[in-house]
This record gives C-alpha cells, sequence and structure tokens, in this order.
C-alpha cells in the first residue's frame, strides 16, 4: 500500500491510482465532470451535438522557439462517435502527418489486443506507460503489424513500465544509455523524419518519486542527451499538474512548452487532473494536440497530437501470384504440347512466350495488396464488441453509477472472451500446407 503524506497535493488521488496493483476500485461520485473544449468525449447520453470542428492550422514545418501555436480539436458532445472512429477521424483530417500519442494503460498484459485495433494505422509513435511487466513476458507477445519492434523498459510486474512503438518505416533507434540515469523511469529515442531528427524522452513519474528528484534527472539526461539533438518531445504521465510550480520553473528553465491543456485522469470525476503531458522546445511544430477516452485504461485518456512535418506512408506491398484454384496439370500439359507442335523448337524466347501464354490460360495471374496492419482473425462482430465497449467506458465515466459500472465490465469481459475464441479458433484451423500458397493464406 502507498502510504501518501502530503494530503493538500491535488495530484495524489489519481497518482495513488496510476500505480497500484490491478484491482477493482469502485467510483462512487455521481458529480457530473467538467469537460474541456478541447477534450473529445465519447458516446455520452445527450442529444447530438454539433459536428466535429478544426481550427485551421499552418502545414509548414516550423522550428520556432516562440510561444506555442498549438490547435487543438473542439468537439462538441456526440453521441454517435466511439474511439476508433475519432482516433481514425483524426488520422484523416492529418494525412501524411506524424501523430504522436501516448497513454497510460495501467498494465497492458489484458489489454494489448483492444490496443493494438485502436491504434493500427491511425498512429505513428505511440507511448504506453505503466506496462507493469517483467522477464517473463517475451518480447515477442507485444509486437504490432506495421511497427518496429517496441523499444521496452521493465520496473516489475506491479507498476512502472514503458513501452514505445514506432512505424517501422520512420528510421529510428534507442539513444545509447548514458551512465548515471539507470534510475530515470523513461526511454531515449531518436527518430529521423528526413528534414529534422528529433529526440523523444518517453517517460514516467512515479509517485514516490519527489517531484524534485524526477526534474533534477531529467534535466541531467537532457544536459547530457540534448547538446546532440536541436528538436525535443517529452511524453508520459509524470504525476504533476500543468500547473505546478515545480512543473512550471522546470518549462521556465529549459524554454519548454507543454502542449496539454485540459484534464487527462479522471481518477477524481469531480476534479479531473492534468498529468499526461507532452513537452517540447519547438511547439510550433505540432498541431491538434486533443485527449480520448478509450476505455483500455481505467482512468487516463490518450492523448494525441500531429506534427506539421509530412512523412508519408510507404505503399502498400503488391504481391503477384497464379491461381490454382482452377489448375488442370494434364489439360495444361495437353495444351502446352499442342502449341509447341506449331512452333519453331530452336527459338527459346518462342518457347517463353508460348509456355507463359498457355500457363496464363490455365493458372491466370492475381494481384493483391497487403496491409501492414493485416489482422486474419478479427471478425466484423469482435470490431462491433470493442466499440460498444468504448461507449459504455465514457458512460460510466461520465455518470459513474453503479449500473453503467456493470454494463461496462460485462462488455469488457465479453469482448475479451470473443478475442481469445476467435484468435483460437483462426490458428487451430490455419492449414499449414496453405502457408506458402499465399492467396489461400
Amino acid at each position: 500500500m502507498l502510504e501518501i503524506s502530503n494530503r493538500n497535493d491535488e495530484n495524489l488521488e489519481c497518482a495513488y491510482a496510476a500505480d497500484r496493483t490491478d484491482k477493482s476500485i469502485s467510483i462512487k461520485s455521481n458529480t457530473e465532470p467538467n469537460i474541456a473544449k478541447n477534450d473529445i468525449v465519447i458516446g455520452l447520453n445527450t442529444a447530438q451535438g454539433e459536428p466535429l470542428t478544426t481550427q485551421k492550422a499552418s502545414d509548414e514545418d516550423s522550428t520556432s522557439d516562440t510561444d506555442n501555436d498549438n490547435v487543438s480539436l473542439d468537439q462538441s458532445l456526440d453521441t454517435n462517435k466511439n474511439a476508433f472512429d475519432l482516433i481514425k477521424e483524426y488520422r484523416l483530417k492529418n494525412t501524411n502527418k506524424v501523430i504522436l500519442a501516448h497513454l497510460n494503460i495501467n498494465s497492458i498484459r489484458n489489454k494489448f489486443s483492444s490496443l493494438k485495433e485502436l491504434v493500427s494505422d491511425n498512429i505513428d509513435v505511440l507511448v504506453i506507460e505503466e506496462t507493469k511487466l517483467d522477464e517473463t513476458f517475451p518480447e515477442k507477445a507485444f509486437m504490432i503489424l506495421g511497427y518496429k519492434k517496441p523499444f521496452r523498459k521493465d520496473r516489475n510486474s506491479y507498476g512502472g513500465g514503458i513501452l514505445v512503438f514506432i512505424r517501422e518505416d520512420i528510421p529510428s533507434r534507442e539513444a545509447p544509455i548514458i551512465e548515471g540515469f539507470s534510475d530515470l523511469e523513461g526511454i531515449f529515442v531518436e527518430i529521423n523524419l528526413r528534414k529534422s531528427k528529433w529526440l523523444l524522452f518517453a517517460t514516467y513519474k512515479p509517485p514516490s518519486l519527489s517531484k524534485e528528484n524526477y526534474f533534477s534527472q531529467v534535466n541531467k539526461a537532457l544536459d547530457a542527451y540534448g547538446s546532440k539533438f536541436e528538436n525535443i518531445v517529452m511524453m508520459g504521465d509524470i504525476n504533476t499538474t500543468e500547473t505546478d510550480e515545480k512543473l512550471v520553473e522546470f518549462l521556465e528553465d529549459r524554454e519548454l512548452s507543454n502542449l496539454v491543456h485540459f484534464p487527462t485522469c479522471f481518477m477524481s470525476e469531480a476534479n479531473p487532473s492534468t498529468i499526461d503531458l507532452i513537452i517540447t522546445n519547438k511547439p510550433k511544430s505540432f498541431q491538434n494536440t486533443t485527449g480520448v477516452s478509450t476505455g483500455i485504461s481505467d482512468f487516463h485518456k490518450m492523448v494525441l497530437t500531429s506534427m506539421k512535418t509530412t512523412f508519408p506512408k510507404a505503399v502498400p506491398k503488391e504481391f503477384i501470384y497464379r491461381d490454382m484454384k482452377n489448375f488442370d496439370k494434364n489439360a495444361f500439359k495437353r495444351d502446352l504440347k499442342e502449341k509447341l507442335k506449331q512452333s519453331d523448337s530452336t527459338n527459346y524466347a518462342l518457347f517463353e512466350e508460348i509456355f507463359e501464354n498457355a500457363l496464363d490460360k490455365h493458372a491466370p495471374k492475381k494481384k493483391k495488396m497487403q496491409r501492414a496492419n493485416h489482422k486474419p482473425y478479427v471478425t466484423k462482430a469482435m470490431r462491433k464488441a470493442i466499440m460498444k465497449r468504448s461507449e459504455l467506458a465514457t458512460k460510466y465515466r461520465t455518470r459513474p453509477t453503479e449500473e453503467n459500472k456493470k454494463a461496462f465490465k460485462k462488455q469488457r469481459n465479453f469482448y475479451n472472451r470473443l478475442y481469445k475464441k476467435e484468435r483460437e479458433k483462426y490458428y487451430e484451423n490455419l492449414d499449414l500446407r496453405k502457408i506458402m500458397e499465399y492467396n489461400k493464406f
């Protein structure tokens, strides 16, 4: 049990929730939460609001160190929106832009399938905090198609831990470890966006670590790493509100800006806090920072922002194969033999042409496109279950009644069972003999 010594800190209640072990907590407050204007809200039981509107921002890359011109999405309450639709819509409104996001997931082990469905093909750089993993969890268990092997730092299975997923076609590497910062819960990653190079610091500050100690370590680390980079972005749950004196001092001393100005943690429904931050020395390079209730994390919203720089995705891979479904070996031989009798057998180019024509007739060529996030076991029923779970999670967060709590948990458990069932069913029925035949696999 975590002991809290300072009860005046408005963030401690949420900090405790973020670092607890996986135990259910009943929220008894019936108070309506304060909703910021730039906060996306999903599935509320209200009258349908106005459509999504976005303030236009410049598409030009900027490296100005002046005041933050980060533009936020503004959305009214909309009962027909869910996390998947909202993130997909965000992707479409920021086509070819680099989208960064982070989420305190509070244990990833039983939520990874839901996370994959949510972020695949929508987010380019994803930071996950509070993974609660240890060495007993293999790396291959947390791979997402379309992303590189995640950069990973574990604490233990009871708290902490970070994963960083980066799109596979974006050049990136973990920065060399510098002695003296092994206790700092974070990962430094170098990202090359062609025209600019960025240092990403994915971090989590546990509530047990004092703010003085944390920001002192971060300052030293940025001095060591930052000397090689002009562009820095820091993302994570730092368990410190945006108005905290220590954070304000840290930002001023290093000439940094926080892009997040809306509630992100709802442990206290009556007094939500802004602790899941995105901090950078180049605020003019970002736009449209917003939050989405995903239904995956217990109390935290996923925070997203879009860079103004573009990095178009690589085109999907195209595979050419022959359709052998109706191939008749004997008929092909007879046809080939008949046509060869009518030609000059000493001309190899002619023979090759005749052979290709005969093969095209009996086994025609076909094309197939392979998307990076291809998951053949995902069914229509699974997608509907995910959207329903997201809707009920937001409804419970907005009106934390016992009835809404039971409805959300029932849907969450239903999806988890459905996911396991469909995945097992797919792999049990997979014919290994067909794997080499791409059109069947």
